[in-house]
């Protein structure tokens, strides 16, 4: 073969896929949840649902969700589908536990009660019950109509792996960085170990907002190969920013990218079972716990003591983003308002045209577009929802729609056999999605488009970085 002539092989890919019986267990699920989706639509239609109710109901749906969804992907409970859902429900339903037992949540403020008890609340519980099985039922839909492609490996596909993981690992090292630099500016390192509150306003006017879609796209990237030395060093750096983030309260900012990272990895390797899992999920509740009473004063003032912190109060602190879904409830069941029809989901683009085109644009201080913007202006700052986001716009029919696009779109992700691209595009898609869950659908449309260029031009450039060494070597 002529010098500088690329050689293109193909190698068995040794990796977990969906087969032929899982494809067939999805399909006998799908006529289950079919059902189920169905009874809970007509449920919501005929009779105000109960409390106690609809979190028995919330509970045995995630439950029976999550084993079927686990059953029927290639990496089980680790695959994109299951881990999204799961984290989905610990951020929406996390209260039922303390509806079940009967033991009151501790909220950071008396008016939190109003809506855990009244009727809002259980409507809330009720969509987000409804979502799940919209979402459960559309994965199904995807694996079960899966169909075997031959797909073979290219011989540069670990190269260009390592290329993505490298690439990860700079942009990791790079937020981490950048992260402790505007902190430590900001509020010296004395603040990073003070109250979470005094550290958002100290921070509010920097940038350092950028510096997490970075750290989570870094780290799930770097996790696409086996480690080395870059990719530890960078593994370290978040380490420590995790300890510090943790602690002052950034608990999606940690738990997010470590999410994706580690159904990245299950594509790779073999990863912990159930009851290893479960035993190491209420150490995290119990440190999620020791966070919130650590950030309310400070890492070195907290009069925090190890006998307080338990897994059920760790659940009253994640399960409040439902009060964003009670909040848009009481505007539209109970206050009359009208459905926005998709404004919060194209405001993004919407203000980039009217900037362009130099038509009049409210401010974004003002502008109720932005769904964080008026849940902020009229509720507080209590973050977003996925849930509460999609009733916001277009009621029970949206929260089918978008957690159903969400469920298809994870379980694409979750049938097996990746390439290199494949799951660096999961990486930079799934970060945005992620933080959707708690936040505002703003910033997703531009960081994923601004995650899959990048994403590409990397796959487009392969060839210059992966052939000049080999051909250098027969040289």
């Amino acid at each position: 073969m002529a010098a500088g002539a690329r050689e293109t092989k193909t190698v068995a890919v040794v990796a977990p896929e969906v087969g032929h019986a899982d494809r067939a267990r999805a399909l006998r699920y799908l006529f289950v949840w079919g059902a189920i989706l169905i009874v809970l639509l007509v449920q919501a239609e005929a009779t105000d649902p109960e409390r106690i109710v609809m979190a028995v109901e919330s509970l045995l749906v995630f439950a029976f969700a999550f084993y079927c969804l686990s059953r029927c992907t290639a990496t089980g409970f680790w695959s994109p589908a299951s881990l999204f859902l799961l984290v989905v429900a610990i951020f929406h339903i996390s209260l039922i536990a303390h509806m079940l037992t009967g033991v009151d949540p501790e909220l950071p403020r008396a008016a939190d009660y109003v809506w855990y008890t009244g009727a809002a609340g259980a409507r809330a519980l009720q969509l987000t019950t409804i979502g799940m099985a919209a979402y459960t039922a559309a994965a199904l839909l995807r694996v079960g109509v899966h169909r075997d492609r031959v797909r073979t490996e290219r011989t540069d596909d670990g190269s260009l792996a390592i290329r993505f993981s490298r690439l990860g690992a700079l942009v990791l090292i790079l937020g981490v960085l950048a992260w402790f630099w505007m902190a430590t500016s900001t509020v010296g390192i004395a603040g990073i170990t003070g109250s979470y509150q005094s550290f958002l306003a100290a921070t509010q006017a920097t940038d350092i907002h950028l510096t997490y879609p970075l750290i989570a796209v870094g780290l799930g990237l770097a996790a696409l190969t086996p480690l080395g030395v870059m990719q530890k060093t960078a593994l370290v750096l978040f380490a420590i920013f995790g300890v510090f983030g943790f602690f002052l309260g950034l608990r999606g900012e940690v738990l997010f990218p470590l999410a994706v990272a580690v159904s990245v990895m299950a594509t790779r390797r073999k990863m912990p079972n159930f009851g290893l899992v479960a035993v190491g999920g209420l150490l995290l509740l119990t440190l999620i716990n020791a966070a919130k009473e650590i950030r309310q004063a400070g890492l070195g003032e907290t009069g925090f003591s190890l006998a307080d912190a338990t897994p059920l109060a760790a659940l009253s602190e994640l399960g409040q983003t439902l009060r964003v879904v009670t909040t848009v409830v009481n505007w539209h069941d109970f206050g009359g308002e009208p459905f926005r029809g998709g404004d919060t989901y194209t405001v993004s683009v919407a203000r980039l045209a009217e900037q362009l085109f130099m038509t009049e644009r409210p401010s974004a201080l003002t502008d109720f577009r932005l769904f964080n913007i008026e849940i902020s202006t009229r509720a507080g700052n209590i973050g977003g929802s996925i849930i509460g986001e999609a009733f916001h716009n277009f009621g029970t029919g949206g929260v089918v729609l978008v957690l159903a696009l969400s469920g298809l779109l994870f379980a694409g992700f979750s049938l097996g056999r990746p390439s290199p691209l494949s799951l660096a595009l999961y990486v930079v898609i799934a970060v945005p999605l992620y933080n959707h869950i708690r936040n505002s659908f703003v910033p997703v449309l531009p960081s994923v488009a601004v995650g899959v260029i990048l994403v590409l031009l990397v796959y487009a450039t392969r060839r210059f970085s992966l052939s000049r060494p080999r051909t250098a070597a027969r040289a």
